[in-house]
Parts: C-alpha cells; structure tokens; sequence
C-alpha cells in the first residue's frame, strides 16, 4: 500500500471514527469502515487516502450487489463525522427501529445532500441487508 505521511496522520485520526487505512483495487486506498461484510464506507480524494482533513473528499456508502448507493462531497472530517453517525444511526435502526436520527438529518442538510434522497438510500440498505439476515 503506498501511502505517505500526511495520509498516515489523518488514517490514525480517523481510527476514532471507525474508519481504517485500506485498499480498494487497482492500487488505489481509502478511509474503510465495514458495518457488516456487505455493507461498508469509503473516504476518498481522487481515488487514494485524504491527506488533510480539510480538503473536500467524496463519502460513498456501498452495499455489495447495489454498489454505490449514496455518494457526497465533504471535507474530510465532516465525512468522518457522518460515517459515524451513519453506523450509530444503523445500530440505533437494528435496535430500536428508528432511523432518522436528528445527527445525520443536520449533516445531510448542512452539506445539501437531502436533495439526493440519501437518507433514503442508507435506510434501503439497511433493510437489504436485514432481509439477508444480516446483523452488525
């Protein structure tokens, strides 16, 4: 994996976000978090590892037949912040089946992506992964 300083800084901070340094394929890296095996987040900057929290990098939410569905443009740690409400909205979902937590509402709405029915899109895959019998 080919990864320079600065990528490494901001792998280790996002380690309190759930999120690891990884490989995608074709020599590119990301910010991965795995939910469940099928269902996981990438963190980006064309294609490799951000090197600064501030700069604006792409979120993208997969689910492994649906591949992408759910992809947004933010600063680093604004989508660090996301993933993680993200997976506590999940978990909150699988426990109590209620998922429109007011976090991720405000950060969707902060970053205008309500319009791309995001939150829709997460909630969809959530429910493909509950029919798979899939837990987290």
């Amino acid at each position: 994996m080919n990864v320079d300083k600065n990528q490494i800084k901001v792998g280790n901070f996002a380690k309190d976000y759930g999120f690891d340094i990884g490989e995608t394929g074709g020599g590119c890296t990301a910010l991965m978090h795995y939910i469940t095996d099928d269902f996981y987040m990438m963190i980006t900057d064309d294609a490799e590892v951000p090197e600064s929290l501030n700069d604006l990098t792409t979120i993208g939410i997969y689910l492994d037949d649906w591949d992408c569905v759910f992809e947004g443009r933010m600063t680093t740690k604004e989508a660090l912040s996301f993933g993680y409400w993200v997976t506590e909205g999940v978990q909150r979902y699988l426990a109590d089946a209620d998922f429109s937590t007011n976090e991720i509402e405000s950060l969707l709405n902060q970053n205008n992506l309500n319009d791309q029915n995001a939150w829709t899109a997460i909630q969809s895959c959530v429910d493909a992964i509950l029919k798979k019998g899939e837990t987290l």
